[in-house]
């Protein structure tokens, strides 16, 4: 079965995880698939496990402001335009919750927060047929 047979997703966080797994099942499922996640190295040995034909490496850290707009741009040159996004990248920080440091704090939210919120407010996403993310929810302050 094959439900993806020509659809181009992006899957954040992919080269370990439950986001390889993503990944991997959308392939399987014929997609067209972005690995993503900060080291190159990674995502290449996620693509290299399946092929070359139906993979992009693009790596990069979501929490960089500009990184967003540059993926999905890197994808719809390779592919065509982009169908599915699967934010899945993300951290959490060890310890107590009253311990952690300003630093932790801060890439938390830079990653799962902001980075993630770049991708469906700050990105003109070519969804073809879908939810239109980037005009955001209403009467969530976040979008207002």
């Amino acid at each position: 079965m094959h439900r993806f047979e020509g659809k181009t997703v992006i899957v954040t966080g992919s080269s370990s995880g439950i986001g390889e797994g993503i990944a991997r099942r959308f392939h399987k499922e014929g997609a067209k698939v972005v690995i993503n996640a900060r080291s190159e190295e990674d995502c290449r040995e996620v693509a290299d496990s399946l092929g070359a034909e139906r993979t992009l490496v693009v790596a990069g850290d979501i929490s960089s402001p500009e990184f967003a707009k540059d993926i999905v741009a890197r994808t719809v040159e390779a592919f065509g335009g982009l169908d599915v996004l699967c934010n899945n990248a993300g951290v959490a920080a060890s310890g107590d919750l009253d311990e952690a440091s300003e630093d932790d704090i801060g890439k938390v939210i830079d990653i799962n927060v902001k980075g993630t919120t770049r991708f469906v407010t700050g990105v003109n996403l070519p969804v073809d047929g879908g939810v239109n993310a980037s005009n955001g929810q209403p009467n969530f302050s976040v979008f207002n």
